[in-house]
Order: structure tokens, then sequence, then C-alpha cells
């Protein structure tokens, strides 16, 4: 734990040395400070913490891949992978981002999709944010972004 603990510490310095922040005292911030138990994950009472209700929604079904025969056994090559996924709440609804590919998790074509919900259970349909590459070309979701006030999807452009 103490090697970690320095780790994060180096890395924390690193990056303030790199932006020009100061850094002061000789412990990093604690992240976890619980009232009953403070900065020990040991000492949680897990079974004393509160439980949330919560529903399941799916924010996009399913697609089958190009070279999918339908009636034949359906196995994961035959869909097309959602990965990379993002998650913000930006003006007033969900705003989630994707990678969306063929079969194979970053081949050509992959490209970035987006769909928005006003609850996080009723989602619109998929759109794409990039369109479908040419291959040997793919994009990668890498995240969402609000600046100035703006939401900006993060994309990673390649060639596969």
């Amino acid at each position: 734990m103490t090697r970690h603990r320095d780790f994060i510490w180096s890395l924390l310095v690193t990056l303030a040395v790199l932006t020009g922040v100061t850094v002061q005292g000789a412990e990093p911030l604690a992240i976890l400070d619980l009232p009953g138990s403070g900065t020990n994950p040991q000492a949680i009472d897990y079974d004393r913490l509160p439980r949330l209700q919560g529903q399941h929604a799916v924010v996009n079904r399913v697609a089958y891949s190009p070279d999918y025969a339908p009636n034949q056994p359906l196995t994961m090559s035959d869909m097309r992978l959602q990965l990379h996924n993002y998650l913000a709440w930006h003006d007033g609804r969900f705003w989630c981002l994707w990678s969306d590919g063929p079969r194979v998790e970053d081949w050509p074509t992959q490209e970035i999709k987006f769909a928005t919900s006003p609850d996080g259970l009723h989602w619109s349909e998929a759109r794409s944010v990039t369109g479908t590459p040419a291959e040997p070309y793919a994009y990668i979701a890498r995240g969402l972004w609000v600046r100035d006030g703006e939401l900006l999807a993060l994309g990673a452009h390649y060639k596969g």
C-alpha cells in the first residue's frame, strides 16, 4: 500500500509541476474520508451503507455484423461491438458516447455513436458522430468534455 501511495503522490507532484500548481504538504490528499471509518477502507461497515434502488435500461440494442446470416446460431463474433462508453449530464439530458464497430474491437470501419436521454431510462436512437470511415481507418470514443459550456465528444482516428 505504501508503494502505491508513493506512486500516486509522485504522479500528483509531476502533474503539479507540469501545470504550475503549488503542492503543499508531505502527504497526498485523502480521497476516502467517511464518517465512522475515516480513511481506512477496511473499517467500512458495508452492511450499514444505504442501498440504492435502480432500473436497468438499454441505451442501444445490439446490432448484427454484416456477415451474420439469419437463422444461424448467434455468437459474439456475429454482433457489432459497442465499447469505450462514456456518460455525461449536459444541457438537461444525459449523453452517452461509445465506439461502435465490427465484430473485433478496434477493427477498421469502427465509428463513434451517441444517444441522449432525459432520464437515463428512455434513450434516443443512436446517431453517428463520425460516420463510418473507409478501410483501413477507424475511430475510438475517448470521452465527453464540457468546455466553456459546450459539450465536446473526444475521439481518436487511426489506421487499423
